[in-house]
């Protein structure tokens, strides 16, 4: 959708939530980027570049190759003007990788599985599978909508959301692409401050009233309820 990144990530509110989510995906995904091959890095749907601004500050991070690819013009041209050592494409991801043979380490989509048609969605896992390198892995992070604060507004709150994920269904749709290892992990807020904690002990009573929730209405279902969660699948 044109504009999208006018209306929701270039805001006067988002520089500083920039900072914090730099902060957030380094002490989230640190321990993954560390043991990842020497190959290209890609990131589907990169925003801000947050996930961007952490791999290249890495030790060695020169001499990796990072992409990125988004369908919004806005977003690309905004990569590229402020890093300009990432190979941004603007397009639609399917035709740009049906077009390469180019085997990544490491694939991310962050809060961007949640904007696609549920078909188009299988096919693009289907062949970011097909790109991974022998070792590589595949990190989708989305909101979690069996968490009732996240079904109820966040979701809610952009027009451009398609389709709700829950820890079951994150891990159906990879199945479905083909992945055999899938973890599927929950994020909580982390950090000190008054709010910090604060929303700490928010989530943790939220969570166990989904939880009780979800035990009496739906036995047989194991969902998980942090307010965020991400899927690591593994090439096999």
């Amino acid at each position: 959708m044109s504009g999208y990144f006018s209306s929701q990530l270039n805001t006067d509110e988002t520089e500083a939530a920039a900072r914090r989510q730099c902060a957030r995906l380094g002490a989230t995904y640190g321990h993954l980027i560390a043991g990842i091959g020497d190959g290209p890095v890609l990131d589907i749907g990169p925003g801000r570049g947050e996930l961007l601004e952490v791999l290249a500050g890495l030790p060695g991070s020169a001499k990796r190759q990072l992409w990125a690819i988004d369908t919004d013009r806005e977003v690309t041209e905004h990569i590229m003007q402020r890093y300009t050592g990432v190979k941004a494409v603007h397009g639609d991801p399917v035709d740009v990788l049906q077009d390469s043979d180019t085997r990544f380490s490491a694939i991310f989509m962050l809060h961007v599985l949640e904007h696609l048609d549920a078909d188009y969605a299988g096919r693009l896992l289907t062949l970011l599978r097909q790109r991974l390198a022998s070792d590589g892995v595949l990190v989708i992070e989305v909101p979690n909508s069996a968490c009732s604060f996240v079904g109820n507004t966040i979701y809610g709150s952009d027009v451009t959301h398609k389709v709700p994920y829950t820890s079951i269904s994150l891990k159906q749709v990879c199945r479905m692409a083909g992945f055999e290892q899938i973890e599927v992990v929950g994020i909580r807020p982390k950090g000190g401050g008054l709010l910090k904690l604060l929303q700490r002990a928010l989530t943790a009573l939220l969570m166990a009233v989904d939880a009780a929730v979800h035990r009496i209405l739906l036995p047989a279902w194991r969902f998980l309820h942090e307010p965020t969660i991400y899927a690591v699948c593994r090439a096999t």
